[in-house]
């Protein structure tokens, strides 16, 4: 049931989109999936300096479509190998498929640990109901980075700035 709502979400996700609009379709449909999450990471790492933002963009949108059940792998390659762009490929993920918002988050920060507050407020500016299980599941996998953590969240929910302050002032 997960894959077929997942499935049916991406088709409505990309009905707008025009036919060969996105480049890396064409490359990863002709990849096995087992390598998917490898060549999207290559097809990021690759991208001109100029278009790295939207090449990620692409890439996780064609390879999710592809393959939704290798979204969290996908964005770990992609993060591990560019980790500038792990809180990009995390959000555009869970945005496919929201379902797996604790298995992308985990993948994402663990593959890029420096970026976990940008990963948080990248994931929580796309679902911000699952602020709580992004900013826990980062917690999980990178427990030193709670300040960035509440950060991330701050920045995407200002409603929520100044009960973290308060919070973060009494740890002083």
């Amino acid at each position: 049931l997960t894959v077929v709502l997942a499935a049916i979400m991406t088709v409505g996700a990309n009905a707008g989109d025009k036919p060969g609009a996105n480049p890396a379709l064409g490359v990863l449909s002709t990849v096995a999936s087992a390598e998917l999450p490898a060549k999207a990471a290559e097809l990021v790492a690759q991208a001109d300096a100029k278009a790295l933002k939207q090449t990620t963009i692409d890439v996780v949108k064609a390879a999710v479509g592809l393959n939704p059940a290798a979204a969290p792998a996908i964005v770990a390659s992609i993060a591990q190998a560019s980790p500038a762009m792990a809180a990009t490929a995390a959000a555009t993920a869970v945005a496919l498929v929201p379902n797996q918002v604790l298995l992308i988050a985990k993948a994402a920060a663990a593959a890029a640990p420096t970026k976990a507050g940008a990963i948080v407020e990248a994931m929580c500016r796309v679902l911000p109901a699952d602020y709580q299980i992004v900013a826990a599941a980062v917690a999980d996998v990178v427990p030193g980075a709670a300040r960035d953590i509440l950060a991330g969240v701050a920045a995407a929910m200002p409603q929520l700035k100044d009960a973290i302050n308060q919070a973060l002032a009494s740890y002083q």
